[in-house]
């Protein structure tokens, strides 16, 4: 069971906030808005980033952390964003005062949403509710409508979420430069502080113990693994048996959404395009990269939670013929798994069948 600090003399101008949500649901956003900062450049922050400014006489405190896939339910987050998400805590020690929870006024707040906010917060413990504010974003999206409003078309589930947080809400639009919604904001969340006597949220000690000895395990093995990939590369290379290319092909594969375009752009030097769209035909793109023509065959995917005899024989189709594409076969495959996802025993037959 969590325990609260009490009787913590807050230093004088000061309050830690930890933001939580989905996967673009506006936390960086409410946090450039609420510091009147500049948005950055706009891609995903894999860890947690804590950023600070003086608001309204008092010196803010704002963690920033992963978003989790508001589709997914808790076992398809990746154990490292879980841990990341926990440790996010100790980025504002002794501990944050409350917790923001992003929800955007754009999508429709579903069960399954609520399913998944309900045990993300859950990692923390049963009285992080009792420190939460819902940030509803992208207030413009209201288009006239009050938030009271908003909520109650949503329905059921949002309220159920907002009832959690003992009703406490706010709605920020982004694009306004109206400050009383930072300075009103700034006011519920010394009211949080007020409520809870003036303690900070301390998460569970044995909780905390076992997410810091996981996260260290892990970086362990991954410097491990590094170390035994570097000797392996060094062993061939003293043998001559890496020998240069002056032409490479490399196919991609992976699961639908897994980032595939994405790694091709990258590897290609090419300006990386964000889209929702699925690749349904194998193709071929080329370029120079270190002084060698390198080609790369993006192929379509398969659906991560269906088993191979379930992929379409379409997919099937381009995937052999991804083989032969450019009348060459390739040197090399490169097998595209998301990060910030899970990768699960049912994952790794599907990926071995297909």
């Amino acid at each position: 069971m969590n325990k609260m600090a009490q009787g913590e003399h807050l230093k004088p101008h000061e309050l830690r906030v930890v933001v939580l949500g989905g996967y673009q649901s506006g936390k960086t956003s409410l946090i450039n808005t609420v510091l009147s900062q500049e948005p950055g450049g706009g891609g995903r922050d894999a860890r947690c980033l804590k950023r600070e400014g003086d608001i309204s006489g008092r010196r803010l405190t704002l963690i920033d952390t992963p978003g989790w896939w508001t589709g997914y339910l808790l076992t398809d987050t990746a154990e490292l964003v879980k841990q990341d998400l926990v440790l996010s805590v100790c980025l504002c020690a002794p501990g944050p005062h409350a917790f923001l929870l992003t929800v955007e006024t754009d999508a429709p707040f579903t069960e399954k949403k609520r399913k998944v906010v309900e045990q993300h917060l859950n990692l923390f413990g049963e009285d992080i509710w009792r420190h939460t504010i819902v940030v509803v974003t992208r207030g413009d999206s209201l288009k006239g409508k009050s938030i009271e409003q908003h909520i109650e078309s949503e329905g059921d589930a949002l309220k159920w979420v907002i009832g959690r947080c003992e009703n406490r809400y706010h709605v920020v639009d982004s694009h306004s430069k109206d400050p009383d919604q930072v300075t009103d904001l700034v006011n519920k969340l010394e009211a949080v502080y007020a409520a809870n006597s003036g303690s900070y949220f301390q998460i569970d000690r044995e909780t905390l113990k076992e997410v810091e000895e996981k996260n260290s395990a892990v970086k362990l093995r991954a410097t491990s693994r590094q170390d035994r990939i570097t000797e392996q590369r060094q062993m061939l290379e003293q043998h001559g048996e890496v020998k240069p290319l002056t032409e490479m092909r490399i196919v991609l594969l992976g699961w639908v959404s897994s980032g595939k375009s994405s790694v091709r752009s990258t590897i290609l030097d090419k300006e990386v395009l964000v889209t929702r769209s699925i690749t349904v035909q194998s193709n071929i793109k080329s370029g120079k990269v270190e002084g060698r023509c390198v080609t790369v065959i993006d192929t379509p995917g398969w659906w991560k939670y269906f088993p191979a005899k379930n992929t379409p024989e379409s997919v099937k189709t381009e995937l052999k013929k991804s083989l032969t594409l450019g009348s060459k076969h390739p040197h090399a495959f490169l097998l595209v798994v998301p990060a910030d996802v899970s990768f699960l025993e049912d994952q790794r037959k599907s990926f071995k069948i297909t």
